[in-house]
C-alpha cells in the first residue's frame, strides 16, 4: 500500500496504533489484579455472564483521551471524531442503521430472566460505548486512516483498509483470549457478532464524521441487550 519512504515516515503512527490496542487490553484487565480498596464499586457479576468493570474502562478511556490530546498539534480532533458537528445528510441513514442494530437487543426480552441490576445497566449504557468508541473508532481508526486513507465509497461514507483492520481487531477483542500457560482460546461466535457491530459503528463514524452517533447506538444496544433479560 505504501512506498518505502512513506512507510518509514508512518512507522511511528503504526506503532502507536498497535500500542493503543495493547494499552486498552492491559488497562481493561488491570482491575482484576488490583487491590479491592482501589475499585470504584463493589465487584459482582450478573448471572456469571458479565460484571461492571468501571475501573478498567475508565483507565483505558483516560489514556485514549490523553493520547489524542498529546497529538492535537499534529492530528486534529476531527480526525478522531471528537466533534458534535455531523456531516450533512448523515443523520437519517445513521439513525436507520442504529434502529436495525437494536433488533437483536430487543430479542433479549424473550430470553430467560435474571435479577434486576441497575448499576450494571448504567454501566452498559455508558462505559463500553464511551471507551470502545474512543479507542477503536476514535484513536485507532483516526490513526489507521492516516496510514491508509479511505478510498472506497460505502453508503455515502468514505471507508478504507483502516476500517477493516480496526473492525477485525475489535471482533477479536471479544472472542480471542490467552489463558494461563499461553493457551489461546478463540470463540468465533462473539468474534463474528462483534465484528458486524464494529463495522456498523465504524460506518456511522465515517458517515457522520463524529463518534457521537456510534457511541449512542453502542450504548443503547448494550443496555437493551441486558435490560430485556432483567424485566
Amino acid at each position: 500500500w505504501l512506498g518505502k519512504g512513506q512507510a518509514r515516515r508512518n512507522a511511528p503512527l503504526a506503532l502507536l496504533c498497535v500500542l493503543s490496542m495493547a494499552a486498552d487490553n492491559f488497562l481493561v484487565t488491570l482491575p482484576l489484579h488490583m487491590n479491592s480498596a482501589l475499585w470504584f464499586a463493589d465487584r459482582h457479576d450478573w448471572n456469571g455472564i458479565i460484571y461492571a468493570n468501571w475501573e478498567g474502562k475508565a483507565y483505558s478511556t483516560l489514556v485514549a483521551l490523553l493520547l489524542m490530546l498529546a497529538l492535537r498539534g499534529w492530528i486534529s480532533r476531527e480526525r478522531f471524531g471528537l466533534t458534535f458537528r455531523l456531516q450533512p445528510g448523515s443523520i437519517q441513514p445513521s439513525v436507520i442503521l442504529g434502529i436495525v442494530l437494536l433488533v437483536p437487543a430487543l430479542l433479549s426480552f424473550f430470553a430467560s430472566k435474571g435479577p434486576l441490576d441497575c448499576e450494571l445497566l448504567i454501566y452498559l449504557l455508558l462505559m463500553p460505548a464511551l471507551n470502545e468508541e474512543l479507542v477503536y473508532r476514535g484513536l485507532m481508526l483516526g490513526l489507521a486512516n492516516i496510514l491508509t486513507p479511505p478510498r472506497w465509497a460505502l453508503g455515502g461514507a468514505r471507508v478504507g483498509w483502516g476500517l477493516i483492520v480496526v473492525t477485525v481487531t475489535f471482533g477479536l477483542l471479544h472472542g480471542l483470549s490467552v489463558e494461563p500457560e499461553w493457551h489461546v482460546s478463540l470463540n468465533l461466535g462473539p468474534v463474528v457478532i462483534s465484528s458486524c457491530y464494529g463495522l456498523a459503528f465504524g460506518w456511522m463514524r465515517e458517515r457522520t464524521g463524529s463518534l457521537l452517533v456510534p457511541a449512542v447506538s453502542h450504548g443503547l444496544s448494550d443496555f437493551l441487550g441486558f435490560f430485556g433479560r432483567m424485566v
